[in-house]
């Protein structure tokens, strides 16, 4: 029997082709979303573990003297930026932390979705993957793929499009301003609006309270606030929710005193 051998390219390019398979077929069988995006992450993973392996073979692997586990997402972007000098925008960080999220969530805790939301979702990792090949690879990677599965590529897009031009229709009728609204945290576009404690994404319909960090007062979506018990001197509890930035501080700032302890 003949041994199937790939390439890193080739074979993220064979997660990113099934990606889109699953997701044509999760137009008739919903449950199939979950795996249609964890397909696509596997192909953005191994896209940057080959952007790596441009730059230097061992930097694909998490210890470069043995050679035996490669990195992880996180620890792709880690090196492309401090050592191939790969720039990635805001956007593109938070595709990163999305596909993170997610993979988390449907690996290890119940994933509940609506179709426009994980849809939404699908379709950010997809962009990502194309525009990260085309920028830093010079490959055009929906040329290589099979006509009836770019088809269903470009109906995906589209259909993110309609929702996306229809929300900002609904902002602009609605007259909402530019301060109300936020980039969802589950489809990542700029159409949750927070308005009168309604807070809501006119895209994907996701709804979310934001909570004020008890430190610097900055409002963040639920899910990314923190809760830490200071405690008192008579033992009693004394909890104070933390956003993202407060709760890195205190972990510094624990991280610095254990040093000494």
């Amino acid at each position: 029997m003949n041994k199937v051998k790939m390439s890193l390219f080739e074979n993220s390019v064979s997660f990113f082709s099934e990606s889109l398979e699953q997701a044509i077929k999760a137009e008739i069988s919903a449950s199939k979303w979950k795996f249609a995006v964890l397909i696509q992450i596997q192909a953005i993973e191994t896209l940057l573990k080959e952007r790596l392996r441009q730059e230097h073979f061992a930097l694909v692997y998490t210890d470069v003297d043995k050679k035996k586990h490669t990195v992880s997402l996180k620890q792709s972007i880690d090196r492309l930026k401090n050592i191939a000098s790969v720039r990635l925008s805001d956007d593109d960080h938070r595709v990163i932390n999305l596909a993170l999220t997610l993979r988390n969530d449907i690996v290890h805790f119940n994933f509940e979705y609506l179709p426009e939301q994980v849809k939404s979702q699908f379709v950010k990792l997809v962009g990502f993957y194309i525009e990260f090949a085309k920028k830093h690879l010079d490959i055009q990677i929906v040329d290589l793929l099979e006509p009836n599965v770019k088809n269903e590529l470009f109906t995906l897009c589209e259909y993110i499009t309609e929702l996306e031009k229809r929300a900002l229709s609904q902002i602009k009728f609605e007259d909402i301003p530019n301060i109300d609204i936020e980039c969802c945290p589950v489809c990542t576009h700029n159409t949750f609006v927070l308005l009168d404690n309604n807070y809501n994404c006119y895209l994907c319909g996701h709804i979310e309270d934001l909570v004020e960090c008890d430190f610097c007062d900055k409002s963040e979506f639920e899910h990314l606030i923190k809760e830490y018990d200071f405690g008192n001197m008579k033992g009693l509890e004394n909890w104070k929710y933390l956003c993202g930035d407060c709760w890195d501080k205190l972990d510094q700032e624990y991280c610095y005193e254990d040093d000494y302890l």
